[in-house]
């Protein structure tokens, strides 16, 4: 275990944001640039400070965001909302990671360039020869120091720079990665941890990928079943996605789109991969989640356009401030030297081939990473307060990874939220939760209850929505 070691540090000063220079601007948001020495050179790393309402415990929340490749600071603004009843107490701390917004961003824009119209492969080969150019172009030096335990070291550095005495943490999807590297590092001053949508290095990205969204989208269509308007309107929407995926695969299906946004209509090659792929990013979102019965069915009778406006809405808010070379590289350094791990054998699972349109593993021998440390793919030993959360339909981190990350957790809590997609921090209770379980830095007392209203949305039935309730039976929709 690494000891707590003073970093070289300028004094850091923080003043109202800039746009320009730290990436974000907001009211009551502060910033500032702590630059840390080493002896293979210096790094500056962006830091944003929203303070807290009154006089701040001496123990601030970090955000720490997920992709990898997201810059924390530039969506400090939609995060904040969170932690309001936090804040009242405590400093909120969000750092960009190196390879990430203003630390050493490595962002290389155009590997996100959609090519909708491109033959799979083609675009696959886009995607892995725009990364290897930029690797070529980006620094070898800051390029060994994108890792997981380098981001601990460097909250740890930040802490010490600003002079507190402990840290309170929350990490969302590969946020989560960095948090528990950072408690298991530095346990001495990680006062609560909370975990929403575990993302281990175990995860081994892409491998299980197809497997876990797999699990959602069955998870989907079961909700469905239990809700009789669906039901009764989309009948074995399993079969349906099946016999959708077998018809694709055979022929793909030449196709135009408009934007729901924009409203530029695209040509697209409507493949298997990439309607699972569709899909896949329909089920990150509990709003969007409540179409895909409907869209699932009308692409199975061959109307697409509602699958494709519900992918695009979701790539969308992914793509934005995406840094593609960092993701890049922490796959490569981490999640592909994975060892495998056992997991069960699901004869109903819903079949979603999209692994190849993923897959970043080509391109690892232009990443000249360093190795990772044995330890960052097992379970980690903690007895740190730590709260984990996960979505029941969660297509990326189910809740499968919260409860094998933290089997060697002694002081840890799994709480499986119903009605969760990818993070699920926003949902219902859960912000006064967290801002309970901080305020006391413990969960034993914790009244989860709460948790367990949140439940399935209602499916839309048809363009107008979900169908009407009276008291506690559906009303039919009308066709």
């Amino acid at each position: 275990m690494a000891p707590a070691k003073k970093p070289a540090s300028t004094l850091p000063h923080f003043t109202r944001c800039n746009s320009s220079i730290h990436g974000t601007a907001f009211y009551g948001a502060q910033c500032a640039q702590i630059t840390l020495q080493s002896p293979s050179g210096s790094t500056t790393l962006n830091i944003l400070r929203a303070r807290a309402l009154s006089t701040p415990q001496n123990n601030p929340l970090i955000v720490i965001t997920g992709g990898p490749g997201t810059s924390a600071v530039s969506l400090a603004w939609q995060y904040l909302g969170f932690f309001s009843d936090v804040q009242k107490e405590r400093d909120i701390l969000f750092i960009d990671q190196r390879g990430t917004g203003k630390t050493q961003p490595f962002t290389c824009a155009a590997a996100g360039d959609s090519h909708p119209q491109w033959p799979q492969q083609q675009q696959i080969a886009h995607i892995h020869s725009t990364l290897e150019q930029c690797a070529k172009e980006y620094s070898a030096q800051a390029l060994i120091h994108i890792n997981t335990m380098q981001a601990a070291h460097d909250i740890e550095a930040v802490r010490q720079a600003l002079g507190y005495d402990s840290l309170n943490l929350w990490g969302s999807s590969y946020g989560t990665r960095v948090a528990m590297a950072y408690q298991h590092q530095y346990p001495a001053t990680a006062r609560t941890v909370i975990l929403d949508g575990v993302a281990p290095a175990a995860i081994a990205l892409p491998r299980y990928a197809e497997y876990d969204a797999g699990i959602a989208l069955k998870n989907l269509f079961e909700a469905c079943t239990k809700q009789p308007q669906c039901s009764h309107a989309f009948g074995d929407l399993a079969s349906v996605w099946q016999q959708l995926l077998k018809d694709l695969t055979g022929k793909p299906v030449q196709a135009s789109f408009s934007h729901p946004r924009t409203t530029k209509v695209t040509p697209v090659t409507v493949t298997a991969a990439r309607v699972a792929n569709w899909v896949r990013f329909a089920l990150y979102s509990r709003e969007l989640a409540a179409l895909l019965p409907l869209a699932i069915q009308q692409a199975g009778e061959g109307h697409f356009t509602y699958l494709a406006n519900l992918a695009q809405a979701a790539s969308d808010s992914v793509q934005s401030g995406m840094h593609y070379g960092m993701h890049a590289a922490i796959l490569c350094a981490e999640d592909r030297h994975a060892p495998p791990i056992a997991r069960q054998n699901i004869s109903s699972l819903a079949h979603m081939p999209f692994a190849a349109l993923n897959d970043l593993s080509p391109i690892c021998h232009t990443l000249q990473t360093i190795s990772p440390p044995p330890d960052l793919f097992a379970p980690i030993n903690s007895a740190i307060p730590t709260l984990v959360l996960s979505g029941h339909f969660d297509p990326v981190t189910p809740a499968f990874w919260g409860e094998w990350a933290s089997q060697q957790m002694s002081n840890s809590r799994h709480i499986i939220i119903e009605g969760g997609h990818h993070g699920v921090s926003s949902l219902g209770c859960i912000p006064e939760l967290m801002a309970r379980f901080i305020e006391l830095g413990s969960h034993i007392a914790l009244d989860t209850r709460c948790a367990q209203t949140i439940k399935p949305v209602h499916f839309f039935i048809n363009a107008a929505g979900p169908a009407l309730r009276s008291g506690s039976s559906y009303q039919k929709a009308q066709p």
